[in-house]
């Protein structure tokens, strides 16, 4: 019963917004890893998780995006609305938004454990 009490009060007080707050600013998308974290923070706000990366012979990387929602209990890939034919992957530039279906982040908005 206490443990149920300290877990809801966790719950309530951790989101997108606290979280967006404690994690690093990266300063450039080009910098961006497998682990790191698009966040949009707020009520509602929303998270997407870089959970694989890949490169070409001229250094052009492309990534995959995973969300779960609230709570994260069904994580899933998610697909490239803007580019269907390279689709689930998404291209890095410094300059575009990451337009997902559902949600458009800011390159500001990528942060780093």
């Amino acid at each position: 019963m206490k443990f149920d009490r300290y877990l809801e009060k966790v719950f309530s007080n951790c989101g997108t917004l606290s979280l967006e707050n404690q994690l690093h600013k990266r300063t450039s998308m080009r910098d961006m890893a497998i682990g790191d974290v698009l966040i949009k923070g707020g009520s509602p706000g929303h998270a997407m998780i870089i959970v694989d990366m890949a490169a070409n012979k001229k250094g052009e990387k492309i990534f995959l995006l995973a969300q779960g929602y609230m709570p994260a209990q069904d994580m899933h890939i998610v697909r490239n609305p803007e580019k269907p034919s390279v689709s689930p992957w998404y291209a890095i530039d410094n300059e575009r938004n990451i337009e997902t279906p559902g949600w458009v982040f800011l390159p500001s908005q990528l942060r780093s454990w």
